[in-house]
């Protein structure tokens, strides 16, 4: 297995991961504008970024494009619609 590559069980446990990755970054933000100098925090964050980059690449690679603008459709047919959008349960 790939070092970045996270094995899911299933769509919504790999929409969790991402959001929980999501919110500890914006935590950081709020905090580093505060601390900015905080060499650690800093360190703590660009690590977090490369790995929220990394499980929105493979989410996208598994499941199709959470947000339109990583969406790569054809030239001739816009088919953004057709999967499951990424806050659709599955039945």
């Amino acid at each position: 297995m790939e070092k970045d590559k996270i094995p899911y069980a299933n769509k919504a446990e790999c929409m969790r991961e991402i959001m929980a990755v999501n919110f500890a970054l914006i935590d950081l933000v709020q905090y580093l504008d505060t601390h900015p100098k905080d060499a650690e925090t800093i360190k703590l964050y660009n690590n977090l970024v490369c790995k929220y980059r990394s499980m929105v690449e493979n989410y996208q690679n598994i499941f199709g494009p959470l947000v339109i603008q990583t969406y790569d459709g054809s030239e001739d047919s816009w088919d953004w619609t057709d999967n499951p959008w990424p806050w659709n349960k599955e039945v």
